[in-house]
């Protein structure tokens, strides 16, 4: 089962995406992150 963790690590990416202390850096990876969770949940789906 890969939605629970998958979900885990999209939900502490959301959160982490309000942090306003976030280099520009750790935002971009942020995004990576994020993208690609999102393409793993649908090819999931």
């Amino acid at each position: 089962e890969l939605r629970t963790p998958l979900n885990a690590i999209l939900g502490f990416s959301q959160i982490l995406a309000h942090d306003h202390s976030l280099t520009s850096q750790q935002r971009s990876y942020l995004g990576i992150i994020n993208r690609s969770g999102e393409h793993l949940l649908e090819l999931i789906n």
